[in-house]
């Protein structure tokens, strides 16, 4: 995989994370409220969400010759995908959206904080294992 997207994917899930977990993170540990208050931009969420849903596709469909070409990226692919769909649902419900966006807004609002650090695991794993077959 080139270099470009592995920094991507490996960035986008490590803020994403952050972003969706920020409040439980808020709570958790004082020092983190001022980042929490920076990490809550709205427009920021979407240009992340953006990012990461590309990012996402593009380590989802290029392998390197050392790589397996079914599973070479699999979880940080997906792990980027479903950041950047909540990002991207969280902005797009503030509008009054029904249907699709809606439900995935209030899944991300429940389950938001456990995807967010489940996906800064998943890129930091990553980033420490490159290599590994599903990371």
């Amino acid at each position: 995989m080139p270099m470009q997207i592995y920094l991507l994917t490996v960035l986008s899930s490590l803020l994403g994370g952050l972003c969706l977990s920020r409040q439980l993170l808020s709570e958790k540990f004082e020092g983190f409220k001022p980042f929490a208050e920076l990490l809550g931009n709205s427009m920021f969420h979407l240009i992340l969400g953006i990012v990461a849903v590309l990012s996402g596709i593009f380590s989802l469909f290029t392998f390197s010759p050392n790589d397996l070409v079914i599973i070479g990226d699999l979880l940080p692919s997906v792990a980027c995908l479903t950041v950047g769909a909540f990002l991207i649902s969280e902005f797009a419900s503030q509008d009054d959206a029904t249907g699709f966006i809606a439900t995935l807004a209030k899944f991300s609002r429940e389950k938001g904080a456990l995807v967010g650090i489940a996906a800064m695991g998943i890129g930091l794993l990553h980033a420490i294992i490159p290599l590994a077959l599903f990371l």
